[in-house]
């Protein structure tokens, strides 16, 4: 059996950063790579309270930002045909082949998320989300709570599939095939290339 753990943002899931006008891309970005969205993302404080915490700390009026973060939620759009193609490989596996997501992510993002895609399911056997876990990657407990869930025997037959250096490099320390995100059709070379192709034997010391 093996395993695919596959990031959603800027993977499976895209908005573009330029056609958000109540902030610059600059500004937008800062809000969410901030401490408090990522407290959002692991389900400790409201959005509420998350985007008051970053009106302050960031100095940028609490208007603007819903405004930007509302707008984003608009333009967000699922990459229809990755995700056939990812189907597809899953299918072409048959059965030998588990599919989880694994996102940093609010509560409330990742319900409108899968109102986007009425055939999650086609694909993913299960999702693990970072409001859920207490923790965002590169966290590596996040990481230790996935596979403590889905229990693979040997790491290094799963594939971790991310769009950030840094997330892919966490997952490496566990000895996971890592993958960074740089386009559908490298990432599909990349997967049939790992998941069809048998993996070499360990060589003994």
């Amino acid at each position: 059996m093996r395993t695919l753990i596959l990031d959603l943002g800027d993977v499976l899931f895209h908005y573009s950063i330029t056609r958000i006008t109540a902030l610059p891309p600059g500004a937008f970005k800062a809000v969410i790579k901030s401490t408090a969205w990522g407290d959002l993302e692991c389900g400790r404080v409201a959005e509420d309270i998350a985007v008051a915490r970053i009106s302050k700390e960031l100095s940028l009026d609490i208007i603007s930002i819903r405004e930007a973060l509302t707008q984003c939620r608009r333009l967000l759009h699922v990459d229809h045909d990755l995700f056939r193609e990812l189907v597809a490989l899953k299918k072409e596996m048959h059965g030998k082949l588990k599919v989880y997501a694994m996102t940093n992510i609010s509560k409330d993002d990742f319900a409108r998320l899968k109102l986007l895609l009425p055939t999650w399911n086609e694909l993913f056997d299960a999702d693990f989300t970072s409001f859920k876990a207490g923790r965002i990657k590169p966290d590596l407990e996040y990481y230790q709570y996935v596979l403590d869930s889905i229990g693979p025997k040997c790491p290094s037959l799963a594939v971790f599939v991310d769009d950030k250096n840094v997330n892919v490099d966490a997952a490496r320390s566990f000895g996971i095939h890592g993958i960074v995100f740089e386009s559908p059709e490298a990432l599909m070379h990349q997967l049939r290339s790992r998941l069809l192709d048998p993996p070499a034997p360990a060589q003994s010391v």
